[in-house]
């Protein structure tokens, strides 16, 4: 290796763990998920007009210019106290041009960098998720256009053993892979990697089998992650909380403090000590 090549990779290193850091410090500040798709923000901001919003109908034009609008308002007034950063659709990111807003308010602009899922064919109840076609030179213009961080989401089933012991073997490898080479790539790119595993609570599991999923998915993203010489002091992880499925009866009665000590202890067994912290998913336990 070259001198300027490891002076770059030193640089690149620095930032990688500066950035993480950022994120996750100081305590009580979190990151804002943006990224629905345009669809879907489509669909609110009609919504929010009412009986009016029926008889709208918007050009492609004026439609663009209203998400961009709504994006914008919201970058520029969003409280920046609890707030370390945000998730920004691609669109958001590329088109808009709107990482600067952030940047320039101290809070650090992302990007979503995971594509649909699909049905692993081996076993279609479980999902596999796309977005890795491509995925460096996506991440270097999200560099480019502003990003410091990547998301990537993949979904996990989860069930009792009576009901087929979801998660199998085969689907944790799969999306675990998946995760690690995405963490790999967008580290390459100059960006933080957050790997998110979404484990679905709609089976039948209990608390127990839930925090077992939740450990053994855990433990295989970053058994992956070294295997790809992830850096993991630049990377950090946004897993779902362990917790009964909707189908198991316990679910009603699981208290808060159940949750919490279930999802320390899973996270306590299965995370590296150098990563630089946790990230949750909001509004999954109802």
């Amino acid at each position: 290796m070259s001198t300027d090549n490891g002076a770059e990779a030193h640089v690149r290193t620095k930032s990688l763990i500066e950035v993480a850091h950022s994120l996750v410090n100081p305590r009580g500040k979190g990151i804002y998920a943006t990224d629905e798709d345009p669809s879907e923000i489509q669909a609110r901001l009609i919504a929010a007009l009412g009986e009016a919003g029926k008889n709208i109908s918007w050009t492609e034009a004026q439609a663009v210019e209203r998400r961009k609008r709504w994006r914008e308002c919201l970058y520029e007034t969003m409280p920046t106290e609890y707030i370390s950063g945000v998730i920004l659709y691609p669109e958001t990111l590329h088109d808009f041009k709107l990482a600067p807003v952030l940047a320039n308010r101290g809070i650090v602009p992302g990007v979503r960098a995971n594509g649909e899922e699909y049905p692993i064919p081996a076993s279609p109840l479980e999902p596999a998720t796309d977005g890795l076609d491509n995925l460096l030179p996506r991440m270097t213009k999200a560099f480019d256009d502003g990003a410091r961080f990547a998301k990537f989401r993949t979904g996990f089933m989860c069930t009792s053993l009576a009901t087929g012991g979801l998660a199998t073997q085969l689907a944790i490898d799969t999306q675990s892979e998946t995760l690690a080479r995405f963490a790999s790539i967008a580290q390459r790119a100059g960006l933080v990697p957050i790997v998110e595993p979404d484990v679905d609570f709609s089976g039948d599991a209990d608390l127990s089998r839930s925090a077992e999923v939740h450990e053994k998915v855990i433990s295989a993203i970053f058994a992956r992650c070294v295997a790809h010489g992830v850096l993991i002091e630049g990377a950090l992880i946004k897993p779902s909380f362990p917790q009964p499925g909707l189908k198991h009866p316990s679910r009603q009665s699981t208290s808060a403090v159940d949750i919490g000590l279930a999802t320390v202890k899973a996270l306590s067994h299965a995370l590296p000590v150098a990563l630089p912290g946790v990230l949750f998913l909001s509004g999954m336990y109802t």
